[in-house]
């Protein structure tokens, strides 16, 4: 099927469309992503909706197919459906061109979930600044913006939570600080959030408290330090 003939498809809203064919935008040529922002803006919310989710589907199926030009566009919308499905499908896009939408969402006043799952996004590129793959000034407007929400009480608390995760890479005395503060509240997603970047820290004087909470009754505790002693990659948790 040919990228015309599809994206009149997709402008029919009772046209059912095999995943198969949704080959038809990957990689497109920024010609081809004008012809098709041309017929999404045109269809219906509820079908902008179907065609996101099922393009991170297929993403998520077939690795070496490209999305990333329509899940850049679609950060710019205003339905929060969308903006969560194509911050999920832009997860491994590592190009620092999505950081400054992506911290626009994480500091707005959008729904805590939106918020958080921008958090997540933000995630992997601490890792990358730590790498030397990113700018310097990425990473401190990632890390500023991170701590921002982190350190804010009126914040939902997995907005933070979220934050904290994305932000323990930079392994600075505030986070450690805040990291030890999440894992001694009694809010268990809180705790396993703190465990999770325990791990992302590299730090391993945590080891001592982590071989501790492989013994926790809590499945969710337990699952969380056995990935972060992994990440440690010390010989005393084998």
């Amino acid at each position: 099927m040919a990228l015309e003939e599809f994206l009149e498809t997709i402008a029919d809203s009772d046209d059912q469309i095999p995943a198969a064919d949704f080959v038809e935008l990957s990689d497109m040529s920024p010609e081809e992503l004008g012809a098709f922002a041309r017929t999404w803006f045109d269809i219906s919310l509820e079908r902008q909706q179907w065609v996101v989710s099922t393009l991170v589907e297929v993403a998520e199926d077939n690795p070496e197919l490209d999305f990333v030009a329509v899940f850049k566009m679609c950060l710019r919308e205003d339905d929060e459906v969308i903006l969560e499905k194509a911050m999920e499908g832009l997860w491994e896009h590592e190009d620092r061109s999505v950081i400054p939408g992506l911290i626009q969402i994480l500091r707005s006043d959008r729904s805590a979930g939106v918020r958080a799952a921008a958090a997540v996004a933000l995630g992997k590129f601490p890792l990358l600044v730590q790498e030397g793959k990113l700018l310097a000034r990425d990473g401190e407007s990632i890390h500023q913006s991170l701590m921002e929400v982190l350190g804010d009480p009126e914040q939902d608390v997995d907005v933070r939570r979220r934050s904290l995760e994305a932000v323990a890479p930079f392994n600075t005395s505030d986070i450690q600080r805040f990291v030890t503060w999440a894992y001694e509240s009694t809010d268990v997603k809180l705790k396993s959030s703190s465990i999770y970047a325990m791990g992302r820290t590299g730090e391993t004087t945590w080891l001592p408290l982590l071989l501790k909470e492989l013994d926790n009754r809590e499945p969710t505790i337990r699952y969380e330090t056995a990935n972060a002693c992994g990440e440690l990659g010390e010989e005393d948790a084998v």
